[in-house]
């Protein structure tokens, strides 16, 4: 993978990620990719007054704020639904290469993007990645052969810094090792243990169980395009 081209970043109901927002501005810089920052209001028995609506609103015309600051041409997407299937559903339309989750999200949904969404899912953990490390898939491959450009592609995302590359019988001792500061990169469809940053890539051929069939929830929810998406 020579760059990304469009890079998705979820914002926790807080919506004031920095190591999630930093890493996603860092990867947009880089690879003049379109970056997204994205909010979804999950169904609930008791609907969010207009006032939380608006405030979860606020929290993403902040996150595109910061980026232009800096330079980056945004935009931000308001979904509504199941926020991991509302998510995977704006991949399957809009293409994205790259999904950042962090941990204002929650467990559950970073685990359920890591299991199920087509693209590359990265749980940004914190601290930051001072380092990338690749674990190789048994046998070699094609899945290999992503994951070494994967990591190669972060790393230049991150500043250059060297990655290291480990057998797959070694990837459970990874983050036993690493407290969180780098970031492993892995084609499996489910992250290590572990609370560190972890990305994922679907092995070849991988179909998502998540469909466009229904329509999506989040089609109707107003969006905001700030940039025509290269900075």
């Amino acid at each position: 993978m020579d760059r990304f081209g469009s890079v998705l970043a979820i914002l926790g109901e807080g919506g004031a990620e920095s190591d999630l927002h930093a890493a996603a501005t860092a990867i947009a810089r880089v690879d003049r990719a379109a970056l997204t920052f994205v909010d979804v209001i999950a169904d609930a028995p008791i609907a969010l007054s207009d006032r939380e609506i608006a405030a979860r609103r606020a929290g993403l015309v902040e996150a595109v704020a910061r980026a232009e600051f800096a330079g980056i041409a945004a935009s931000e997407a308001l979904l509504h639904g199941d926020p991991a299937v509302e998510v995977i559903r704006m991949v399957l339309r809009e293409g994205h290469d790259l999904v950042l989750v962090g941990e204002g999200s929650g467990a559950e949904m970073a685990a359920r993007l890591l299991a199920d969404c087509p693209s590359p899912v990265w749980r940004v953990g914190s601290p930051s990645p001072a380092g990338v490390v690749a674990v190789m898939p048994d046998g070699g491959g094609p899945d290999a052969a992503r994951v070494a450009a994967m990591a190669e592609a972060l790393s230049r995302s991150l500043g250059g810094v060297v990655t290291e590359t480990v057998a797959g019988d070694a990837a459970d001792r990874v983050t036993a090792q690493r407290d969180g500061a780098v970031l492993v990169v892995l084609a499996r469809d489910l992250a290590l243990a572990g609370e560190g940053s972890v990305l994922a890539i679907k092995p070849e051929g991988f179909v998502s169980p998540v469909t466009l069939d229904a329509a999506p929830q989040g089609k109707d929810a107003r969006r905001a395009k700030r940039g025509a998406g290269k900075g």
